[in-house]
């Protein structure tokens, strides 16, 4: 039916009542402040309004009498700790900007490495000023410390000034605009169009470049040094040199990457001699009389004879017997021999005939494909000429009805308005005709540039053709962009609305607030009582914090004594393991005697038997000797009973000793065992080793004697896998072994055999 609010925490009440305290002090001084009290009356409300706030800060902030005290000593040290701060960050500001500098350095394989590291070193400095500035400004504000008075007057001057300060700043930036704008009017004359044109040039020059170094490839055809394949190699050199304007190191790159065999050989030799400049030149004219050595005929006059067919009859056979010794030469180094047979000779030429027969036609339609295609460029120079025509002549007859609509414009002379003598109006003719003229003049020197550059822009427009598939690409890049605009711009239009709701309870909250303006009076008096419970609390906790310390000297006392106790202990423990050595000695010692005793005992026993044989013939005697006998044995037996205890604890620890001695000799007897197995598994290697190779002895050739070493790993390594050594004992074993020469080395048996 009814639910009881949850239980609320003492640190909840104290909040509500330190903030209804600070606004109900709030309010009585802005009630002083409109009555207009004395300074004296202010600086008491000011400094009692500081001290509450320093008590409340303490009262919830730091409970404790030790933090309590640190609060109110920290407005003494607020000088000392900014200090400290602005050095703390201006340290951590040089960790960072060393930091990335070490970064930028890595990779200073980039071009804009220097830059990014002066802009590291600009912002470094940057945040440095800044540190200065908000440090110098916080020892100011230390230094002096202004009412609250004085404070907001300073706000609203600053304010008034700030509005000033905007519209002097706009009004110059003006001002500034027209006499940009007139300067640019006075000033446009016809060294700004030669500009303008050169610019317009030199952008479409570089942008042709661009968009051919795009289009075409790089890499020219790989070339061996084959004549047939050397006008091909030539063209691809010169088109694409010219189309994409390389340099003479780009094109030595390309040579060098293209060029292969002989030719390559050739290249480097001509290379070594000649330098950068002339590389090309030079490198060209050794390979064409290369192939002038090999086809016996000048490679100029092959391209006029390409398409006749004489190439071919030149280098084809002068009988049916008979090849010219230039072929015969290229045959040679095609099948790596001498041709002796004149069959070979018949066979080998008529292939070579047929396969000439073949590259002629397919560069026949390789050159009827070029020619097509410069008609289809000539074609489209043509059409961008007349375009151009057209648009000239379109120009012209704008500019033609242009001054026919001024003319009629103008008023008839009969009219008394007609001011064709007055002198401003003559001036603004003269201007305008010049400026149409110096207008024309641009005109023209742009049509001669496009007329000029019609038929490179005709060949770049199969390449812009190409480009289209990436400018439809960036197309949907676009719509993807625009679409994510437009969605950014719905939520800043989401963001603004939620603005507004947010301004709403802003002002809802303001109502709030000044309802529980009304409650911090109520309240106070909970304040005080608190503060007297938080009082005693501290001294309770002071009074346990002294007992705690008396509890922990105590402690300390005892770990000292409990410290002292252990290392005597440790002393004793020492002193009896060397009387426990000492007593093991004494044993041994026992022992021995036991057995001597042993022995005198039996000694003794036989002396009696021998004594009882002649008893009859000395009683008396015997009766002596056995009194005497008694007694000894009297005495000896307490010494033995002594000896038995003593032997009987001996035994307890000799019993002992065994069990560990047995535990131990079975696990030696186990590794005896698997050392054993191995051992015999090893005989049985060498056995199976020694049969293959007595059997395989009479097979051996230098080869395998050459690798020796590769069998002499393989036993090792078959030697590691039965012992199962790891890899590290694996090399050790290697390395120990001795550098053996031959397979007697390795297995002595075989010779002695």
């Amino acid at each position: 039916m009814f639910s009881t609010p949850p239980p609320r925490s003492r640190r909840h009440y104290e909040t509500t009542v330190q903030a209804r305290s600070a606004w109900k002090k709030a309010e009585l001084m802005k009630k002083m402040m409109k009555e207009d009290p004395t300074r004296e009356v202010k600086s008491k409300i000011l400094k009692k309004t500081e001290g509450d706030c320093l008590k409340r800060n303490a009262h919830s902030l730091m409970p404790n009498r030790k933090h309590w005290a640190l609060n109110c000593g920290r407005f003494s040290k607020k000088h000392s700790s900014s200090e400290k701060s602005t050095e703390a960050r201006k340290m951590r500001l040089e960790y960072e900007a060393a930091k990335q500098k070490a970064d930028i350095e890595r990779k200073a394989v980039e071009k804009d490495a220097q830059l990014e590291k002066t802009l590291v070193e600009q912002k470094f400095a940057a945040d440095i000023a800044a540190l200065e500035s908000v440090a110098s400004k916080s020892r100011r504000s230390s230094q002096y410390q202004p009412t609250e008075i004085d404070s907001i007057g300073k706000v609203q001057e600053r304010l008034e000034n700030s509005h000033i300060a905007e519209n002097k700043n706009n009004s110059d930036m003006n001002a500034a605009r027209d006499g940009e704008r007139d300067a640019a009017a006075e000033g446009f004359g016809s060294t700004d169009m030669q500009n303008l044109v050169s610019a317009i040039y030199q952008s479409n020059l570089q942008n042709k470049q661009l968009l051919s170094r795009f289009a075409s490839s790089k890499d020219l055809p790989q070339f061996n040094g084959d004549p047939l394949e050397w006008l091909a190699y030539k063209l691809a050199y010169d088109e694409s040199t010219k189309i994409c304007n390389y340099s003479d190191a780009e094109n030595m790159w390309r040579l060098r990457k293209s060029l292969k065999g002989e030719a390559k050989e050739t290249g480097s030799a001509t290379e070594e001699k000649e330098p950068t400049a002339t590389f090309t030149d030079t490198m060209f004219a050794s390979l064409k009389s290369k192939i002038k050595e090999e086809t016996g005929s000048d490679i100029s006059k092959i391209t006029s004879s390409w398409r006749s067919g004489a190439f071919l009859g030149r280098i084809s056979l002068r009988d049916d017997s008979s090849i010219s010794p230039q072929l015969e030469a290229y045959l040679t180094d095609r099948t790596g021999g001498q041709i002796d047979q004149p069959a070979l000779q018949q066979q080998y030429s008529t292939q070579l005939e047929a396969k000439l027969r073949e590259r002629d036609a397919y560069w026949e339609q390789k050159i009827e494909e070029e020619e097509l295609e410069q008609s289809s460029r000539e074609w489209a120079r043509s059409r961008a000429e007349l375009t151009s025509a057209l648009a000239e002549a379109d120009a012209r007859a704008r500019d033609l009805t242009d001054q026919l609509a001024l003319v009629k414009a103008a008023l008839s002379p009969e009219s008394e308005h007609h001011h064709m003598q007055d002198d401003e109006y003559d001036r603004v003719c003269r201007e305008r005709v010049v400026l149409t003229r110096q207008l024309q003049e641009a005109k023209m020197a742009l049509a001669d540039v496009k007329t000029s550059w019609s038929g490179q822009i005709a060949s770049l427009e199969t390449q812009v053709a190409r480009l289209s598939r990436q400018a439809g690409e960036e197309g949907s890049e676009r719509r993807r962009v625009e679409e994510e605009k437009r969605e950014t711009e719905d939520k800043l239009v989401n963001m603004a609305a939620e603005l507004d709701k947010t301004k709403q309870n802003l002002i809802n909250s303001e109502a709030k607030v000044v309802r529980l303006n009304c409650e911090v009076h109520s309240l106070a008096m909970e304040v005080k009582a608190l503060r007297k419970e938080l009082t005693e609390e501290n001294r309770r906790l002071i009074e346990t914090l002294d007992n705690e310390r008396t509890l922990v000297k105590i402690l300390r006392e005892k770990v000292d004594k409990s410290n002292r106790l252990y290392d005597e202990q440790k002393a004793e423990v020492n002193h009896l393991n060397s009387v426990v050595n000492e007593m093991q000695h004494d044993y041994v010692d026992m022992e021995r005697k036991i057995e001597k005793e042993k022995r005198e005992k039996d000694e003794a026993l036989l002396r009696n038997a021998h004594m009882s044989q002649t008893i009859e013939m000395s009683q008396c005697d015997n009766q002596a000797a056995c009194m005497l006998i008694k007694e000894t044995e009297e005495t000896r037996k307490s010494e033995i009973a002594e000896l038995r205890g003593k032997i009987e604890q001996l035994t307890e620890s000799e019993n002992n000793l065994k069990k560990s001695i047995k535990d131990l000799e079975t696990d030696i007897c186990d590794k005896n065992k698997k050392v054993k197995s191995l051992e015999n598994r090893i005989s049985d290697m060498k056995k199976t080793l020694q049969r293959e190779l007595q059997s395989s002895k009479s097979d051996l050739s230098t080869a395998e004697e050459q690798d020796i070493k590769l069998e002499a790993r393989q036993l090792t390594r078959a030697l590691a896998v039965l012992l199962r050594l790891s890899p590290r004992e694996e090399a050790l074993l290697r390395a120990a072994l001795p550098p053996r020469t031959g397979i007697a080395a390795w297995f002595p048996s075989l010779t002695n055999t």
